[in-house]
């Protein structure tokens, strides 16, 4: 057991010292402001507040977990062994900056909080964050702090456990957005693809859409079939996100009428876990949209939904997971950017929200995703699983999840795409699940 000193024990501090020591590491861990306990504990220990006490291991700290709300706060990034810092603090400090303080900014998202430039849909920008304006989006740099941490910590104090070597957990999401191209859309939907393709002289993509709806061939789309042959072959069990949502301005889908989709959705929740992909649509409506579509959905597959995942993105943090919580929703998995590859909260490891309006830890468990279907399909299918190694075998802890999202389309028929089949097939064969 850990032992922290503090002038003053604070939700905030509670909450992602708990996240680092207990979750990253599995270290137990216990709090006093009482100077006394802390000399006497004989354990590992260490002083996290303004001034050093004694020669003790201290760490010193910025105020941002003493604070209440969301304010601008000074960043001036600098480097620790070779990562990325900010929030630099006293030169008394065993490492130069408050790695708590500075944990807590990046996993509460907290800057998303302050005014911010929003792109053409909405969303706040991943160039203008913290970690795209100074290139270290990619790197789990929590993780990385924490690992780091640790082995000056375990100089300090020999008896502590040592780390052993990062087991990470692979998981693969699928987003269903459209699980046909062309069957089961409307005639005015069907309609507009003809003449799209028709415009562009691209005549392989008519041809395409006639022979599946005269039933000459298999819609592109509908690859659940490899999908389940590939993922039980190799120990897979991805989950799938089904887009149950009626059609809006924002995104064309399926008539949740149909019951083709209907027997799809049961068909894949026979062998894997089905969740909600939310409409931009119900983003925009929370509490008026949202438990419809999980109504719905629930009442195809005959399970209570309790994990969701947004299509297109977050749009609004703060909102989102504020709603979420009280529609008691227990996981999330959102929180990646939908146009570049990365962390966006700074960690691989999943975590629990911390709710900036109400200062409290709510029970909505967090699950970070660094690629988005988007992202992977914008790349070659070569770089694209190249590059999801990289990020994969760079994962500095055993709490970290390797978590990346495709779509059936990615991996549709025909022969321009079969490259795609391939690299999936070499990479899940590859990486075999046992466990």
């Amino acid at each position: 057991m850990l032992l922290v000193y503090t002038h003053k024990i604070t939700p905030r501090l509670t909450y992602i010292f708990k996240q680092l020591f207990v979750r990253m590491l599995h270290l137990p861990i216990e709090f006093t402001t009482t100077i006394e306990v802390f000399v006497a504990h004989s354990g590992p220990k260490i002083s996290y507040t303004q001034a050093p006490l004694g020669d003790a291991f201290f760490v010193a700290a910025h105020n941002l977990l003493f604070e209440q709300g969301v304010q601008e706060q000074l960043i001036e990034m600098d480097e620790w062994e070779g990562l990325p810092i900010f929030f630099k603090t006293s030169p008394h400090s065993k490492i130069p900056f408050d790695l708590f303080a500075a944990a807590f900014y990046l996993i509460t998202r907290y800057e998303e909080g302050l005014p911010h430039i929003k792109n053409k849909e909405g969303h706040f920008d991943p160039s203008q964050s913290l970690a795209g304006i100074n290139h270290f989006l990619e790197l789990p740099v929590i993780d990385c702090w924490v690992k780091q941490f640790y082995g000056d910590l375990i100089q300090a104090f020999p008896q502590l456990p040592p780390l052993d070597a990062p087991k990470v957990k692979r998981s693969l999401l699928f987003d269903i957005a459209l699980p046909f191209q062309y069957l089961h859309h409307s005639l005015l939907s069907n309609l507009g693809l003809f003449l799209r393709a028709l415009a562009a002289f691209d005549f392989y993509k008519i041809y395409e859409q006639l022979s599946v709806l005269l039933r000459l061939r298999s819609d592109p789309y509908n690859t659940f079939e490899f999908i389940k042959k590939r993922c039980l072959q190799n120990g897979w069990k991805p989950t799938f996100f089904f887009l149950f949502s009626k059609s809006s301005p924002f995104e064309t889908t399926i008539s949740i009428y149909n019951n083709a989709y209907h027997d799809l959705m049961k068909s894949v929740s026979d062998y894997f876990k089905v969740c909600a992909l939310v409409s931009v649509k119900s983003q925009h409506r929370l509490f008026e949209a949202l438990p419809e579509e999980l109504k719905y959905l629930e009442k195809e597959i005959h399970r209570e939904i309790k994990t969701v995942r947004m299509s297109q993105g977050i749009i609004s943090v703060s909102e989102l997971y504020s709603a979420l919580t009280e529609m008691e929703i227990e996981e999330d998995y959102s929180m990646g950017y939908a146009t570049v590859m990365g962390y966006r909260a700074g960690t691989a490891t999943p975590y629990y929200h911390y709710d900036l309006s109400h200062e409290l830890q709510s029970p909505l468990r967090i699950y970070p995703v660094v690629a988005s279907a988007w992202v992977l399909k914008n790349m070659t299918p070569a770089a694209a699983f190249s590059k999801l190694e990289k990020l994969y075998t760079a994962l500095p802890l055993s709490s970290c999840q390797h978590i990346f999202a495709m779509t059936n389309a990615l991996l549709k028929k025909n022969k321009s795409e079969k490259s795609w089949n391939k690299a999936f097939e070499a990479y899940i064969n590859k990486h075999e699940i046992t466990s």
